[in-house]
């Protein structure tokens, strides 16, 4: 299975829930996200982490916060140390109100990020720390 562009599905930044068509024979993912999409591609590779993280962020993004994290908690088992799996499950704890645990994963996040010298992760460090920063204020006794 793979992208528009080529790249395997199994490619952390290619998997995207977005609408699929089939091109050439094979499964392509084009467009915008959607929920059909990613359930579909799950059905395909059930065991893949990056795939149930976009369904679970694709939940989350409906506001469906107890289906977000089911699914991106699963994916954080399958991808323990892929920092935006990680920093979603900061944003789902975020938007629940549970603020400690959000911060936990941001920093899981940003400590993944700083790790990694194969990738850019200049703006998603920035993103987080900002993320970091907001709930340092919150969390102010």
């Amino acid at each position: 299975i793979t992208t528009e562009d080529g790249r395997s599905l199994a490619d952390r930044h290619s998997v995207r829930a977005v609408p699929a068509t089939i091109i050439d024979g094979r499964l392509t993912f084009v467009g915008v996200p959607s929920l059909e999409s990613a359930e579909k591609a799950l059905l395909l590779k059930p065991d893949d982490g990056y795939i149930t993280d976009s369904l679970g962020w694709v939940y989350f993004q409906k506001g469906e916060l107890d289906q977000a994290f089911l699914y991106c908690w699963k994916a954080y088992q399958a991808v323990p140390k892929e920092p935006t799996i990680a920093e979603h499950l900061g944003d789902i704890f975020l938007k629940k109100d549970e603020a400690n645990k959000a911060m936990s994963y941001f920093k899981e996040s940003l400590k993944f990020m700083e790790k990694d010298q194969e990738e850019d992760h200049s703006k998603a460090i920035d993103r987080v720390r900002g993320k970091i920063e907001l709930l340092k204020k919150l969390l102010l006794p």
